[in-house]
């Protein structure tokens, strides 16, 4: 479109990302903005960013990555729909990039990172039996789309990002999830279609949902 360019700015007290009044042309990119949320494990020392699209200010989406892997990771969001040019995205890239070392870091401490990851296992366990369309002998399969969900409806998204849940799942303390060469996921046929999953040991599973079925009858009967 003659006279089209999409101008990115940051808003530093909202650690947002946004479209500027500088555009022009913009009107289908406008209502989209970005906010950002930059992690630090304090275990790991390792970094990554979480990136929460709004539409109208509205939730839209949210795509976890590493500053090294933005490129790639930032396309996730074609999966919501959002449609941009490979310039915009390559311009919204450059802008993230731009204020990374800007960003408020949020410290992710072990010990309290364990016991609340042990608490989304066990929510994951109270409702695996709804995902029964992806079930083998051996695993739980969860589209990765619909346990994304899970986790940002829950009240552990405003303190832990997707990576860093699935990273506690595969690590080899737990080993609770099966991944793909280089992934956090996995891809399994449900009904047919090759869908992206995360894959859960069932026996890992089966085992917890009977301790919590015993600790609750337990609790129930006034056992400590």
């Amino acid at each position: 479109m003659a006279g089209k360019k999409v101008i990115w700015e940051f808003d530093e007290k909202e650690e947002k990302i946004f479209v500027s009044d500088k555009s022009t042309g913009a009107h289908v990119e406008e209502p989209f903005s970005f906010i950002l949320k930059r992690y630090k494990d304090a275990d790991t020392k390792e970094e990554h960013l979480e990136i929460k699209c709004k539409y109208k200010e509205e939730d839209n989406g949210t795509v976890s990555t590493y500053i090294y892997n933005l490129s790639k990771d930032l396309k996730e969001f074609l999966k919501y729909g959002i449609a941009f040019s490979n310039t915009i995205y390559n311009d919204l890239e450059m802008e993230i990039r731009k204020h990374y070392l800007e960003l408020k870091r949020n410290d992710i401490e072990k010990v309290h990172k364990d016991a609340d990851m042990q608490s989304i296992f066990d929510m994951i366990c109270e409702v695996i039996k709804t995902f029964d369309d992806g079930a083998t002998e051996e695993y739980y399969n969860i589209p990765v789309e619909q346990f994304n969900s899970l986790i940002e409806e829950s009240k552990y998204s405003k303190k832990y990002d997707l990576i860093t849940i699935k990273k506690w799942f595969m690590n080899e303390d737990n080993q609770y999830i099966k991944c793909g060469k280089g992934r956090l996921s996995n891809i399994v046929r449900i009904k047919g279609k090759p869908t992206r999953v995360i894959s859960f040991y069932r026996e890992k599973i089966d085992k917890r949902i009977e301790e919590i079925i015993k600790k609750d009858a337990e609790q129930a009967n006034g056992v400590n």
